[in-house]
């Protein structure tokens, strides 16, 4: 019976393991792995899209894309963010925010009142609601504003 019990263990544990989806930890992607990825943003609950966003911007070991990938627009209370931030605020945005903190946009579609200079690729806006975690936020922000004026 024991030995019953370990197999079933091992054998859930490999599938779980094994049955993992990678494409969540892409940063850069294809025209249509974006497009896709924006229509499945915009149709979760706010907790599973605040998770891919910090999975895809925050939580990357390497922020790798080619010149024909796709990366959406992420603008986290007005401050545009890109892959050479600093990493002590992107481990801020990829651990500190919750769902109850912040508010999430997603344009998968360009406005007809919006005119760009260049492909459209997504636009994501992160609002954040609680006055604690923006001022964290900002202190972080402009720390490493002013370390990068040294």
């Amino acid at each position: 019976m024991i030995r019953l019990i370990f197999i079933f263990t091992l054998i859930s544990l490999a599938t779980i393991t094994f049955g993992q989806h990678a494409p969540d930890n892409l940063y850069g992607m294809t025209t249509e792995q974006n497009k896709a990825w924006l229509k499945e943003l915009k149709m979760v609950d706010k907790e599973q899209q605040l998770s891919l966003i910090q999975n895809r911007f925050f939580r990357q070991k390497t922020f790798e894309k080619s010149d024909n990938d796709d990366i959406p627009v992420l603008v986290v209370d007005g401050i545009p963010i890109s892959e050479q931030m600093d990493s002590n605020l992107r481990d801020f945005l990829a651990y500190q925010l919750s769902a109850e903190k912040i508010q999430i946009e997603v344009l998968d579609k360009e406005p007809e009142q919006l005119h760009v200079n260049k492909r459209w690729t997504g636009l994501i806006l992160l609002n954040i609601t609680d006055k604690k975690t923006r001022k964290k936020m900002y202190k972080w922000e402009t720390n490493t504003n002013s370390q990068q004026k040294r």
